[in-house]
């Protein structure tokens, strides 16, 4: 399987991106920039895949991460406007802050996949 990124900060990305998928790509990510989960890089992001009928796969990071103490797609707790916002949209969750939220954990440095899923979470 084969997804694309782009960095989602550069005014080409949208191009480049959907030159991929015309050129096979199945999906878009893993997105992982230091943005804002419902910034305008993102929401440009979520409308493109639904145009092009792919997934998107997004890394949510609103702990500092290991790999250089940063925050990558913050904002995890308005994430569910953009859900709202882009229902034809085919998303893709994953990192700490995602699977914390799915064991209803609160997101700190916490190992990604430990522990049971709870009923009825995002």
């Amino acid at each position: 399987m084969w997804f694309v990124s782009a960095d989602i900060t550069q005014p080409e990305s949208a191009v480049v991106l959907t030159q991929a998928v015309k050129d096979g790509a199945l999906g878009l990510g893993k997105i992982k920039y230091q943005v804002q989960c419902d910034g305008p890089e993102m929401k440009l992001m979520y409308a493109l895949p639904a145009d092009l009928n792919v997934p998107i796969q997004i890394h949510f990071g609103d702990v500092p991460q290991a790999s250089g103490n940063r925050v990558f797609n913050g904002g995890f707790k308005r994430f569910h406007a953009m859900l709202k916002a882009f229902p034809k949209t085919k998303f893709i969750a994953r990192a700490d802050t995602f699977w914390a939220s799915v064991r209803g954990a609160p997101p700190t440095r916490i190992p990604a996949c430990t522990g049971n899923a709870l009923p009825g979470r995002h």
